[in-house]
């Protein structure tokens, strides 16, 4: 019987497979799972939130730290380390001053997961 676990690097291969095919929003969509499914290996479900003591962390807290933490450690060269930080790199967006993490986790992420569309 096949191997039927899925993988980060399986769905990374798939974004390359729709990019290769011009199916841009699959590919976003398919990346947005690979990061949130790298942000629960290092911050699983059963680790406490940082941001509501007592609770268990959510999806979007593990996903925006991730994903903050990397562009964080991308754009200043450096080791960010799997603990909670954002990018620290806010921009305006509907009238509002957002960390590009939750920028991306809000509008992209979650418009193209659950209704499946780009930013409304």
């Amino acid at each position: 019987m096949a191997d039927i676990r899925m993988s980060i690097e399986d769905r990374l291969s798939d974004v390359e497979l729709l990019i290769k095919h011009e199916r841009h929003d699959g590919a976003l969509a398919m990346l947005m799972i690979a990061i949130a499914a790298s942000a629960r290996k290092v911050y699983p479900r059963t680790m406490k939130s940082f941001d509501r003591p007592g609770d268990k962390m959510g999806d979007a807290e593990s996903f925006k730290y991730f994903l903050g933490s990397r562009i964080k450690s991308i754009i200043q060269n450096n080791s960010a380390g799997p603990y909670p930080r954002n990018s620290s790199f806010k921009i305006e967006f509907r009238n509002k001053i957002l960390d590009i993490e939750s920028i991306i986790y809000t509008y992209c992420r979650n418009f193209l997961i659950h209704e499946a569309v780009m930013v409304p």
